[in-house]
């Protein structure tokens, strides 16, 4: 089973569209560029002007979202004991964070009002996405300032949690259970 995310567009504001979290089978049709979802349908794109490929009705609604402009960079499944036994085949995500700010989502707003960079993760029971939750966060400052952006994201033969940076502190990080 593949799993994917997105980063979606950012003509329609701060707050539009969400990120997908979606699982890919064999043929199926996620609706980029031409239709969005914008957490409750999915709406056909109107900066597209191409006929879509597919029409509206073949398009898979994603299994689970983040809030837009969080860019998701990268995935990992957590495999048996790795981790903490709560997390065992749940997703790992980072979200690099926003560039955009409130409120239309341009430049050049208040830094402190960007979406944060952070590791989440996506909740599976019965093999079914469930929720979001976040699992690392404080990558950035009350002023907007980041101390690392999240972009990769790896469960290691020991059992520990490896994440790295492109920005501000650049690097690889390990977090693993505590004895």
């Amino acid at each position: 089973m593949l799993y994917a995310s997105n980063n979606g567009p950012d003509h329609s504001g701060f707050e539009q569209p969400p990120e997908y979290f979606s699982r890919i089978d064999a043929g199926s049709f996620h609706g980029m560029p031409w239709f969005q979802y914008d957490g409750k349908t999915l709406k056909r794109d109107d900066c597209i002007q191409r006929a879509p490929p597919r029409p509206l009705e073949d398009v898979t609604a994603p299994v689970a979202t983040f809030p837009a402009r969080n860019a998701p960079m990268a995935v990992a499944f957590v495999p048996k004991g790795a981790l903490d036994p709560a997390l065992e085949f749940d997703a790992i995500v980072a979200l690099r964070g926003s560039w955009g700010t409130k409120p239309g989502g341009g430049f050049f707003g208040a830094a402190a009002t960007r979406r944060h960079p952070k590791l989440v993760a996506v909740r599976f029971a019965a093999g079914e996405a469930k929720r979001v939750d976040d699992l690392v966060t404080g990558f950035q400052l009350e002023n907007g300032e980041r101390w690392a952006r999240p972009v990769g994201v790896a469960i290691g033969p020991d059992g520990a949690l490896y994440f790295t940076s492109d920005e501000a502190t650049h690097g690889l990080f390990r977090l693993k259970r505590s004895p």
